[in-house]
């Protein structure tokens, strides 16, 4: 049934619409065919064969609507997509603003911090003893921005 997808939805309408009036039309004369001269003695098969036709019409049109109803959905969640991909793309771009403007903190503060252990640096001796204010910048360093 998937090979159907790749007729034309227009052709693939017209063939069940013809087999839905062939079976139609074939199904009166069947049953008025008896008293046709020309019919008269095919009058049964044709009456079984436009009554097969016309069950297979109308099944078809039934797939074909269904058919046409699934595509009609696709269509509306492909756009779905489409408008989530736009929103994410701008939120994308608002998050890599704000771990831009992060990063920015980040290392202010930290240059910042090394500036402070230079000017500190004088402080430590050779003995390797620290003052309370170097454990202090250090303990400052390490938190977060």
């Amino acid at each position: 049934m998937w090979l159907l997808s790749f007729l034309p939805s227009g052709f693939l309408l017209f063939i069940i619409n013809t087999v839905l009036i062939c079976g139609a039309i074939g199904a009166v004369i069947g049953f008025l065919g008896s008293r046709l001269p020309v019919v008269g003695n095919y009058a049964n098969i044709i009456k079984y064969v436009s009554i097969v036709l016309l069950c297979i019409g109308i099944y078809w049109k039934g797939g074909y609507s269904v058919e046409q109803e699934w595509r009609e959905r696709v269509a509306e969640l492909e756009e779905k997509v489409k408008d989530a991909e736009e929103k994410s793309q701008q939120t994308n771009v608002v998050i890599e603003t704000k771990i831009r403007e992060r990063v920015k903190r980040v290392v202010e503060k930290r240059e910042v911090v090394v500036e402070k252990i230079k000017e500190v640096e004088k402080v430590v001796d050779a003995k390797c003893e620290l003052d309370p204010s170097v454990v202090n910048l250090l303990n400052e360093a390490a938190k977060k921005p």
